[in-house]
């Protein structure tokens, strides 16, 4: 941003699956991990829902993903929405979860990322994250 004096950075990658819904959602869903970082602000990691809504009470900090990296331990990673409550995106709520999430994200070669859906219960994501380059903040 030239304007503001404001860089930023992206890396995102889409999961290797895809999910099944029922209408209005059918045709399959993609999950897209994108971190974000801009100069003056903490990395954000944010979930994106291709087709669907996520069923999460991020008002009284009710909204857990579960991620497992390679053949690692399950983690439990809460949840917060964006500032207008979309359906379709969440994010890592706190620094230290995103400092872990990033840091295993890095040297692993496969996540699995499971959420909570609306009429849907929860479903399972798996990305080939190898490639996916995120540089020192």
């Amino acid at each position: 941003d030239e304007m503001r004096g404001v860089e930023s950075k992206f890396a995102s990658i889409i999961s290797d699956n895809r999910v099944q819904f029922a209408f209005p959602y059918d045709g399959g869903s993609y999950l897209d991990i994108t971190l974000r970082k801009k100069s003056t602000e903490p990395t954000e990691v944010m979930f994106t829902i291709s087709d669907g809504q996520y069923s999460c009470d991020t008002i009284s900090d009710n909204c857990f993903a579960a991620v497992k990296f390679d053949n690692g331990d399950i983690q439990d990673v809460e949840l917060g929405s964006t500032t207008d409550h979309s359906s379709d995106v969440l994010f890592i709520a706190n620094d230290y979860d995103v400092d872990s999430f990033v840091g295993s994200l890095r040297k692993s070669k496969k996540l699995i990322v499971e959420l909570p859906f609306y009429q849907e219960g929860k479903k399972q994501f798996v990305f080939t994250v190898s490639s996916l380059s995120w540089g020192k903040d």
